[in-house]
């Protein structure tokens, strides 16, 4: 090394500074003036010269580009077993560009010999007729790994042994990706590096499909046409990237396609056939509108309600404890069936999958036995019709990490064999955010979340259903919710083409209705928030609960079919009895205060009977407003029931109701 120091004092332009790695040297040459990153023609120039000093220096032509990293002064380098210290051995001054290249230009060899590797270099060779190191146990290998680990146990070591071991047993990149991410998350949590881990491993693998072609084979079928595809334009595969959907395959270096296309073959175990070179890229096609028939179009396919649609999305919304859960299995158990069980014919009988990600499966079975109970179902008939799972027992966590998401595809592989191996038509997951462990403000992630359901669904044709929850309203703020309400981020519902928010009946609407206050939260309106494919309704539709008793003296709440009372319905029994109960207490009290000599009016003002006779014992204690005493009035003055008398002096007449 002492050679190398005194050569590198020697160059006829000092560098800016010598770094010492703790394993070589790190010679940097700071610009005078900065290089814009717009200014194509400097950054070439600039590369160019880089690329003429790593081989004037006998560099490591790996990091040979402006993304490298340097290892950070004051920091340790471990890989040997030692701390080895980096730091700044030499100082100058900024130079410039084309000093640079003068010197370049005189000379005309390497500076240094390159050695070979030392002794204890790590030989992974797994091509034919070369020297192979023997089988290594991977787990115990995996299971020994430290953050800075003696010996053999420090991390990156331990990855490429590991790595070079599960390719050549044929396990997937991705795969071999994950183990090795998952063994440094339970054993190298000290790592301040840690959340570059997945780079670094994708940047393993992408160095030993470069270097031992034989594992291309490794790559799953889209990587692998994205490499075949690569080295056909003539570029050489260069890095494999992982984003949020997954490992990428990127090519940035132009090289000779048919001598990389040898280079893979390798000893015959791999082989990537180019794809012919096109002379010129293909032009973009705008196809014209020709004349469409109607009748040549398919109808959209709903299964249910104008809310269950097959190949799309669609979401449910409502506050907790408003009643989606059993609204949704309601409605799972009448697609099952093909029976008409909340004033909506099916059109045909489908298979359902009902998946409910919070209660345990006792209550999912409890509130199938209540529904077939009271709609009068043998449940034989939901047999392999369908299909019921928990989250108790069947976690389906698709996505997860805050900061590193990741999408588990072996999961969304599972979920779409079993959609397709039971014929699912229709699948129902409730709610959202138990299916993901990631930030539901985060709009890009929660977008792909949302689209790996667009995605099963489109697949198998079949019809997704999503719940979520509402945001809390704001202290001492009331109303109904709407869609932009729905909790999380805003892709959640633009991913969506079918919304419906639940809300409780209002306090007004229970008043005109004749539900008493206490029984408001067992009603609530099933209102289209967002319908991309539907006209707006016509009118609101309701849902309640009713209580059943089952055999076992449990009591468990089943949605049905509710009319609100109103010009397009007869009364309820509820407003009738309700109507009923408010006449009564207006007559009696009416009579009351008569005999007190406290007289009423129906004109307004002072004295007028409804809000009078509200503020009285006889009302406050049966809860009757002045709005419905107000309707009562006016049905009584109807039925002949009360009437107006005039009563006091002729200079001062006044009006009083009485009782006929």
């Amino acid at each position: 090394m002492e050679t190398v120091d005194g050569l590198l004092r020697e160059l006829l332009i000092t560098p800016t500074e010598i770094r010492n790695s703790g394993r070589g040297r790190h010679v940097i040459y700071r610009l005078k003036e900065a290089i814009g990153t717009d200014d194509a023609a400097m950054i070439e120039r600039a590369d160019g010269a880089r690329a003429k000093l790593t081989d004037i220096l006998c560099g490591d032509k790996q990091v040979c580009h402006h993304a490298a990293l340097r290892r950070r002064l004051g920091s340790h380098n471990t890989k040997d077993g030692e701390w080895l210290l980096c730091e700044t051995l030499a100082s100058g001054s900024p130079v410039g560009l084309t000093d640079i290249e003068d010197m370049a230009a005189l000379y005309d060899r390497p500076l240094f010999t390159r050695k070979a590797p030392p002794d204890n270099t790590i030989y992974i060779d797994f091509g034919a007729g070369g020297a192979s190191r023997p089988p290594i146990d991977v787990d115990a290998e995996l299971a020994v790994m430290r953050y800075q680990g003696r010996g053999d146990t420090g991390i990156n070591g331990t990855w490429w042994r590991c790595m070079g071991s599960l390719l050549r047993h044929d396990v997937s990149v991705a795969d071999t990706i994950d183990r090795l991410h998952a063994a440094a998350l339970a054993n190298c949590q000290d790592d301040p590096n840690k959340k570059n881990w997945m780079r670094t491993l994708a940047g393993m693998a992408e160095r030993w499909l470069r270097h031992e072609p034989q594992f291309l084979t490794a790559l799953d079928a889209n990587l692998y046409k994205a490499w075949q595809m690569a080295v056909a334009a003539g570029r050489t595969p260069r890095l494999i990237w992982r984003q949020d959907l997954g490992l990428q395959v990127r090519g940035y270096v132009v090289a000779d396609p048919q001598s990389l296309s040898a280079a893979a073959t390798g000893d015959g175990s791999a082989t990537v056939t180019p794809l012919p070179q096109p002379e010129r890229k293909s032009k973009l096609i705008l196809p014209t509108v020709i004349p469409i028939s109607a009748l040549d179009l398919p109808p959209r396919q709903f299964l249910f309600n104008k809310h269950y649609q097959r190949r799309t999305v669609s979401g449910t919304v409502a506050p907790g404890g408003t009643g989606k859960s059993s609204l949704m299995l309601v409605e799972a158990i009448s697609m099952a069936t093909g029976r008409n069980l909340l004033d909506e014919q099916p059109p045909e009988r489908v298979r359902v999958w009902y998946h409910n990600g919070e209660d345990p499966r006792e209550e999912i079975n409890r509130r199938m036995v209540a529904i077939c109970e009271y709609f009068k179902i043998p449940m034989a008939e939901l047999t392999d019709w369908l299909f019921v799972t928990s989250g108790n027992e069947v976690p389906l966590k698709v996505a997860g990490g805050y900061n590193n998401f990741s999408i588990d595809k072996h999961l969304i592989d599972r979920i779409s064999e079993a959609i397709g191996d039971y014929k699912v038509d229709a699948a129902s997951f409730d709610p959202l955010v138990t299916l993901h462990s990631t930030n539901e403000n985060d709009t890009g992630k929660m977008d792909a979340v949302v689209r790996i359901f667009a995605g099963l669904g489109d697949y198998h044709n079949c019809a997704i259903a999503l719940a979520a929850h509402t945001r809390k309203m704001p202290a001492g703020i009331g109303g109904d919710y709407g869609i932009d309400d729905m909790r999380g981020a805003g892709a959640i519902k633009d991913a969506m083409r079918l919304v419906r928010i639940l809300n409780y009946i209002s306090e007004k609407e229970a008043q005109d209705a004749g539900i008493e206050a206490f029984e408001r939260g067992s009603y609530f309106r099933v209102d289209n928030a967002k319908g991309n494919y539907l006209p707006p309704p016509k009118k609101a539709t309701w849902r309640k609960f009713v209580n059943v008793m089952l055999a076992n003296l449990d009591e468990v709440g089943v949605i049905v079919p509710w009319v609100f009372p109103g010009a397009d319905a007869p009364p309820s029994p509820e407003k009738v009895a309700a109507d009923l109960r408010a006449e009564h207490i207006f007559l009696e009290t009416l009579q009351r205060l008569n005999l007190a000599g406290r007289f009423v009016n129906e004109r307004g003002g002072r004295g007028h009977a409804p809000p009078t006779i509200a503020k009285e014992k006889e009302a406050k204690q049966a809860k009757i407003g002045k709005a419905a005493l107000e309707e009562a009035m006016r049905r009584l003055f109807e039925k002949e029931t009360i009437r107006v008398e005039t009563y006091g002096p002729p200079s001062h007449m006044k009006s009083k109701i009485v009782v006929v």
